[in-house]
């Protein structure tokens, strides 16, 4: 019967280049047990697969597609294959469709090299930071085990010195979930404008009931969550409102 014609104006597709393959070793990162599954095998799509995804989807949508490239850690896949998936792109886009590329990225891997190609092919970048090094380094560990703060910092001042859009993602957990103003102080003063805030919420089987679930001991409680959620919007109405996106409050004040 063939694929039916969709051709909405607006789309985004996900792509998971070295799918959950990550150079950290986050605490609270539901992909850890998948990294087993990677060990002695390629772990990152084929040019061939990548060539194929352009071909087939940027056809069949209409004026605007965003590629979000996600992981994992997609910029494992490496900074040829990104020439390549532009290459593509180029190749077989329609007329006049304009294509959008959003990467979200711890930022270790970041050098002057890849700062300069986001740049040049405008690249939005979502870069995870959880705050200052006391909170970001207690869950966000590399696979040495230890803490990633002073890459993810470098990462940081490439993408400023290059000029590249990004904005800040910064999971909260039980651990710095109760510094809302230290927290989001320390994000703005990176020079962060686009700011968003996701619960390391994760569920575990009781140790005493295994039918019973709870969350996990890194998980905020709910009622930390939801203070830390009015003390920023405070903080954000009174001082940075128009000044700062925080995606949650953009999310539910365009709804209303």
């Amino acid at each position: 019967m063939g694929l039916p014609v969709i051709q909405p104006s607006r789309v985004t597709v996900m792509i998971k280049p070295v799918g959950a393959l990550c150079n950290l070793d986050c605490t609270y990162c539901y992909y850890l047990p998948t990294k087993a599954v990677y060990s002695g095998h390629e772990h990152r799509m084929s040019l061939g697969t990548l060539e194929e995804i352009f071909a087939s989807v940027l056809p069949r949508f209409d004026q605007e597609v965003t590629i979000a490239w996600q992981g994992g850690e997609p910029t494992l896949a490496g900074l040829e294959f990104f020439r390549h998936a532009v290459t593509f792109q180029r190749q077989y886009k329609k007329p006049g469709q304009r294509i959008h590329h959003a990467l979200q990225t711890n930022g270790t891997l970041l050098d002057d090299q890849w700062c300069s190609f986001l740049r040049e092919e405008k690249f939005l970048v979502g870069l995870s930071v959880d705050g200052p090094p006391h909170f970001h380094d207690h869950y966000r560990l590399t696979n040495r085990g230890t803490g990633s703060s002073d890459m993810v910092m470098r990462g940081h001042e490439l993408l400023r010195k290059h000029n590249v859009d990004y904005n800040i993602l910064c999971v909260l957990n039980q651990h710095n979930v109760g510094h809302a103003d230290e927290i989001l102080n320390y994000l703005l003063n990176l020079g962060g404008r686009w700011v968003q805030f996701i619960p390391a919420i994760e569920w575990v089987k009781s140790p005493n009931d295994p039918a019973q679930n709870l969350l996990a001991p890194y998980s905020p409680e709910p009622i930390a969550y939801g203070k830390f959620l009015c003390r920023v919007f405070d903080l954000w109405f009174d001082k940075f409102r128009g000044r700062v996106s925080v995606r949650i409050f953009d999310a539910i004040l365009n709804k209303m």
